[in-house]
């Protein structure tokens, strides 16, 4: 558990240098969620991904492709979407109640036919807070 903690940690310092300089704990906790969902993409981790994915999630990508929960994750599992990167900065959360919102832009290194492409995205992910567990329900990326 403490390796657990402190991969979690390391994993965040570039998130956490760009967050607002005062957050509150749902705005850390929505981070942790944003960090969490960025590795488990760049590990191909089907569980964490089913567990931080709302269950009617859009996951939009740049390209206007939308996918579902199931279509996300399969296509992660199969390399049809193969990240090696993702580098997150200025990144913006906001919390109301039971809904975060994060903005942010990221650079992203992926593989197509075996040739990384880079691309610069402006990000927005959109967390709901149910039964104790913040969910992303929506996102949503432009190329920049």
């Amino acid at each position: 558990m403490k390796k657990f903690f402190y991969i979690v940690v390391v994993s965040l310092l570039p998130v956490l240098s760009f967050a607002q300089q005062t957050t509150s704990s749902q705005q850390t906790e929505v981070m942790v969620k944003a960090a969490l969902l960025r590795d488990a993409i760049l590990k191909k981790d089907s569980i964490a991904l089913s567990g931080l994915l709302a269950p009617d999630v859009t996951y939009g990508h740049s390209n206007g492709l939308l996918q579902t929960k199931a279509e996300f994750i399969r296509s992660i599992m199969s390399g049809e979407q193969s990240y090696t990167a993702i580098e997150p900065s200025a990144m913006n959360i906001r919390v109301y109640d039971n809904t975060g919102i994060v903005t942010m832009n990221a650079a992203v290194t992926l593989l197509s036919q075996g040739k990384p492409i880079e691309i610069g995205m402006r990000i927005i992910l959109v967390w709901i807070k149910k039964d104790k567990e913040w969910k992303l329900v929506v996102r949503q990326s432009v190329k920049i």
